[in-house]
């Protein structure tokens, strides 16, 4: 009945009425706005009899109208993070009654959870160490969000440790992922996030491909040299970027301490199985510096080298070849001998020296045919006699002296290198050898050769050796001091017992006064034999049956 009433009303001379103030924001969610109209205070006149709310997307040309019919309202099925411009209208009875809208109010929806993850995502480039992913392209509809990040989450292990990381990715449909490390198993992911949540796409398993190795480990290179050869070994790389196939080592002379070695043809290459770390290198050089290259291979390729320099010991040097031990002159207290050169190897020669060994009488005796040992210790002649050494040094010769083949005459008295070359003993038997010293880096290496046996001579026997001269002597001094310790001795003997003697004739003089009267036969005991007159006193006492004539 009011209702017809206000109908059929005009109010003439009065604007509608209008809201002063916009609606009040109560609650923003995803897809709902809660609003107060506000609707009490306004411009115009009333009565209202109706409130609508009208609202529309900011960016959008259309519009909407709802019957408000309470204190507040909420406003359903809106998209998630868009704004939103929301007025009232207010209505007064009779016609133009409804005044323009009030002031707006402007907000924006949450965003939702998106819809889902990104989809049909998969690895379409594998390379060593980058891999590149592809998804479908997603919009609005799946975000639900206007502002959100898309990234790849991946972990991997290598050398037994976990890495996990995460990138943003920038592109809309693909991305590719650096960095990386070769032939490791990547696990990786896509998640799609906004400020209200998140979505994952399904895991995604793939191996990035091998790559050549990482070098060889400097310290773990380990090489033990030795005359001719060299052994080496080591350990694979610390990144081996795939499965080791094989080990690559080349090696060159660089240089030598024999000026006269030709090092053209020392270099070589050697390929070696991805289980087999270590290597002998035969057929070398001696005292020779070699370069040496390791590097590992995958079936990428080889990585890159690791270099070292090993030196070669240096070897004794080599005796020149004799037919016979057959001297080229003897007398009885000289030999003369043929010297050649010796070639050296590896170092050049130091000195050559002429030993002389007397052969003395053993139980064990070496064969003929048996290498001889050489002699390291420079024992000169005069020490020989104080070591009671076999063998002595009888000359020295440096090897500018030795060029061209030469006699030599053990035995000549004569000194060479600070040798005493002294005549042989005609009653000794020696042997004669010759031997060659090579000197470098601390090393000293010698070779030897026997070159003649000179026996003892059967005449004159019995002539006295100098040494021999020399031995006796000591030998006579000893006895002779023997001797005078021993006559020494004795007579502190004799003069002590001469003092206990003195002593007991003085003790018993008087008794010998008493008694020369009575016994007229005793003669007196001359001065020089005072030292018997005790004797004679006291074979004048007189004793129990003895008769006196």
């Amino acid at each position: 009945m009011s209702s017809v009433i206000y109908s059929a009303i005009t109010v003439i001379g009065s604007a509608p009425p209008t809201p002063i103030a916009p609606p009040e924001l109560l609650t923003v969610g995803a897809t709902y706005l809660w609003i107060k109209p506000n609707a009490n205070s306004i411009i115009g006149d009333g009565p209202i009899i109706l409130k609508e709310v009208e609202y529309r997307t900011t960016l959008g040309n259309w519009v909407e109208t709802h019957v408000v019919d309470s204190p507040t309202y909420k406003l359903w099925h809106l998209d998630p993070d868009v704004e939103y411009e929301i007025k009232v209208l207010l209505s007064r009875p009779g016609e133009g009654g409804t005044g323009p809208p009030g002031p707006p109010l402007v907000t924006r929806t949450k965003c939702a959870d998106p819809v889902q993850g990104p989809q049909n995502v998969n690895v379409v480039d594998v390379r060593a160490r980058q891999l590149t992913i592809q998804w479908e392209t997603f919009g609005y509809a799946v975000t639900r969000c206007h502002s959100y990040n898309l990234t790849v989450q991946y972990q991997y292990v290598f050398n037994q440790q976990e890495f996990a990381a995460e990138e943003l990715i920038q592109t809309s449909s693909h991305y590719t992922l650096r960095g990386l490390r070769p032939f490791v198993t990547v696990r990786l992911r896509l998640v799609l996030a906004n400020p209200e949540g998140s979505k994952e796409s399904e895991e995604i398993v793939k191996q990035t491909e091998e790559d050549v190795p990482g070098s060889v480990p400097t310290e773990s290179l380990q090489n033990t040299p030795y005359e001719e050869k060299i052994f080496m070994q080591w350990k694979a790389p610390n990144e081996t970027n795939g499965a080791i196939t094989l080990y690559e080592i080349t090696y060159k002379a660089l240089s030598s301490l024999d000026p006269s070695a030709d090092l053209t043809t020392q270099r070589g290459r050697v390929f070696k199985l991805r289980n087999e770390t270590h290597h002998l290198f035969v057929g070398l050089y001696p005292g020779t510096t070699y370069f040496f290259t390791l590097k590992a291979s995958t079936n990428k390729g080889f990585g890159p080298p690791v270099t070292t320099r090993i030196t070669t010991k240096i070897a004794a040097p080599m005796m020149p070849e004799y037919e016979s031990e057959a001297p080229l002159n003897e007398t009885e207290t000289t030999i003369t001998i043929l010297l050649k050169p010796a070639q050296s190897r590896g170092a050049p020669i130091s000195s050559y020296q002429l030993v002389v060994k007397e052969e003395r009488k053993s139980k064990t005796r070496r064969a003929a045919s048996e290498a001889p040992e050489c002699f390291s210790a420079p024992v000169s002649f005069r020490n020989a006699s104080v070591l009671d050494s076999p063998y002595y040094i009888a000359a020295e010769l440096p090897p500018s002296s030795l060029t061209i083949v030469q006699p030599f005459t053990v035995g000549d008295n004569k000194s060479y290198g600070g040798f005493w070359n002294r005549p042989l003993s005609p009653a000794k038997s020696y042997s004669i050898y010759y031997q060659a010293m090579s000197r470098a880096n601390g090393e000293t290496k010698i070779n030897c050769v026997r070159l003649a046996n000179k026996g003892a001579s059967t005449q004159d026997s019995d002539a006295m050796e100098p040494e021999k001269q020399v031995d006796s002597t000591v030998k006579m001094a000893g006895v002779i001091a023997g001797i005078l310790m021993f006559v020494i001795i004795l007579l502190g003997v004799v003069l002590t017992f001469k003092r206990r003697e003195i002593h007991t004739w003085r003790t018993l003089s008087v008794g010998y006064c008493m008694f020369t009267s009575r016994h007229q036969r005793i003669h007196s005991v001359p001065r020089w034999d005072y030292h018997l007159r005790p004797l004679v006193w006291l074979s004048a006492v007189p004793r129990p049956n003895a008769s006196y004539a």
